[in-house]
């Protein structure tokens, strides 16, 4: 069988770390819970993502092929392993993808009109569509899926632009909504919010499915792995606070945070186009999403 090309270097595995982190649907989450959620992003950067670069990275060195966790499984502990461990890694993402599906798609209706969340047939439907039309966007093959992937990340990252430029223009007019106390919610309550933060973060691991593809993989997927969680901390930190200052805790809801601040910023600043891109930007950002998968 020839061998992959390993044509991979450090930018082209750092950027691919980002865009496997990011992501808008956590922002809300965060956002809800209050400003100690930037503390548990800059945390679980340096004690999650940090030491599962350094596991992948060596993994990755011991065990430099494509396959990842499957290949390292089934290398070291046998054939049944590695189809339990890369089984059970797909339906974990197979649970993911309806959730994901559903969140994206009453995100964007919200931004609309936010009766249109209450039709549930309307939300199913358009959820059913859209992973099929993910589906179909990745057997269409990888130029397509690169570009819709791509679209995707600028998406993405553009909410958090427009996110931020309306929570400065905010602030500069009437200060921040909220007391900006970054201290973390601690207690029993707050072990689920802790869990949510890591799990925002996960997605290093994915680099080991590319090991043969990699230059030198050990190496490159550890400085790859702490820049793109550097870089996945910084993104949900920013644009956490952006909602924070634009809307208090209490009035953000888990799922509809990111809309309804871009809500209030576009009432505040006269931005009425706001919430409309913001519709779309998440449209595409959930498709690139499921095209990846």
């Amino acid at each position: 069988m020839k061998a992959l090309n390993r044509g991979l270097g450090l930018r082209d595995v750092t950027l691919l770390g980002i865009a496997c982190i990011v992501g808008t649907r956590w922002l809300a989450t965060a956002a809800h819970a209050g400003p100690g959620s930037v503390t548990l992003f800059l945390l679980a950067g340096l004690l999650f993502v940090w030491p599962t670069a350094q596991a992948v990275g060596a993994l990755a060195e011991r065990r430099p092929g494509a396959g990842g966790q499957y290949v390292w499984a089934r290398e070291d502990f046998g054939d049944w392993h590695g189809f339990l461990a890369f089984w059970l890694y797909w339906i974990g993402i197979a649970c993911w993808v309806p959730n994901a599906a559903l969140a994206y798609i009453s995100i964007a209706a919200y931004a609309i009109d936010p009766a249109l969340v209450e039709n549930r047939s309307l939300i199913v439907g358009a959820a059913v569509a859209a992973i099929w039309t993910g589906v179909g966007i990745n057997l269409l093959g990888v130029r397509i899926g690169r570009w819709n992937q791509n679209a995707a990340s600028v998406a993405t990252w553009l909410m958090a632009l427009f996110l931020v430029l309306a929570a400065g223009a905010v602030f500069l007019r009437q200060g921040s909504a909220t007391s900006l106390n970054l201290m973390p919610p601690l207690g029993l309550d707050a072990l689920n919010l802790w869990s949510q933060i890591a799990f925002a973060l996960t997605g290093i691991e994915l680099l080991g499915m590319m090991g043969e593809e990699i230059r030198d993989p050990g190496k490159t997927i550890r400085r790859a792995g702490w820049m793109a969680g550097l870089g996945g901390v910084l993104f949900y930190s920013v644009a956490t606070l952006a909602i924070l200052v634009l809307q208090k805790p209490e009035e953000t809801s888990v799922l509809f945070g990111i809309m309804q601040a871009a809500q209030v910023g576009a009432t505040s600043l006269g931005w009425f186009w706001l919430p409309f891109m913001f519709a779309v930007f998440s449209v595409m950002s959930m498709l690139g999403q499921l095209g990846g998968i």
